[in-house]
């Protein structure tokens, strides 16, 4: 399947027809609401919800994030340095999901990034 990322990323993934019936389902998205539900996924696909956790799951918290998990619990928070002299430095909170469920939000991650042209994706 090749995709646009953005204006100047094309890619070329290979990945199950599954993988692509879900990637396919962000094409119908507003521009203003990039994000789709995990209910509206299943609604579109019709794929049960345990085969459809674990397709977005390859898509979304492996090596290769197509797509982009809205996290409400991320936040910005303050690291303290270990020496007096440096300043403090301000990060944003890890906050890494093993897990999906049907309140999750997914969007198109824009900012992919890779130097390989064509991406195996897999699944689990």
């Amino acid at each position: 399947m090749e995709a646009k990322i953005n204006a100047k990323t094309t890619k070329l993934f290979d990945l199950s027809g599954t993988q692509a019936v879900i990637l396919l389902a962000f094409n119908e998205l507003d521009v203003n609401d990039p994000f789709i539900t995990f209910e509206k996924l299943q609604e579109v696909t019709e794929l049960e919800a345990p085969e459809l956790k674990k397709q977005l799951i390859s898509l979304s918290m492996l090596e290769h994030k197509l797509l982009l998990l809205q996290d409400e619990k991320a936040s910005v928070q303050v690291v303290k340095p270990a020496a007096e002299e440096t300043p403090l430095v301000m990060a944003k909170a890890k906050s890494f999901k093993k897990t999906i469920s049907k309140e999750d939000k997914f969007s198109v991650n824009r900012n992919f990034r890779s130097k390989m042209r064509r991406i195996q994706i897999n699944s689990i």
